[in-house]
């Protein structure tokens, strides 16, 4: 099962800056596993996102090359969440994270109750043995030295 805890990750849908959020400690997940979660906190120019009636699409493609789109569960089920203030629980599916390595296209895309698209948060995702960082918003020039690291290693042995 996925390590998390009640601190949420925000995504501002339109503001967006070239950063890295090390989130090793607000998710944890294992391949094949099922409910693995991540918390977020949506809002658009700092104002908190009714959630209320939309969609939420994870997709990308992973270290393997395979393409995924997941209709991902997102519920106001734990102590601190509340939908119309933007606070959820996201639930991934067993099927998401199956290989270590990145993911240089994901996204989440939320959707709105009349099937239109209200923002896409692009991210480049590194997943690692322990750690698992998103770079979210515009994330070409961004160098994850973690993964550098790692890297090296796998080129020396």
């Amino acid at each position: 099962m996925a390590v998390a805890n009640n601190q949420y990750i925000n995504f501002d849908l339109l503001r967006y800056q070239n950063e890295v959020l090390d989130i090793t400690n607000k998710f944890k997940g294992r391949v094949g596993d099922t409910q693995d979660y991540i918390k977020l906190f949506v809002t658009s120019n700092n104002y908190p996102v009714d959630l209320r009636g939309m969609k939420l699409l994870f997709g990308g493609v992973d270290p393997k090359q395979q393409a995924h789109r997941h209709y991902l569960d997102f519920r106001a089920d734990q102590k601190t969440d509340n939908l119309e203030q933007g606070r959820c629980t996201v639930y991934f599916d067993e099927n998401t994270f199956n290989y270590q390595g990145t993911w240089e296209q994901a996204y989440f895309k939320f959707i709105d109750a009349n099937g239109n698209t209200v923002s896409t948060v692009d991210m480049v995702l590194v997943v690692l043995q322990d750690r698992f960082y998103a770079a979210v918003g515009q994330t070409a020039n961004i160098a994850i030295d973690e993964f550098e690291k790692e890297y090296e290693k796998v080129r020396e042995a």
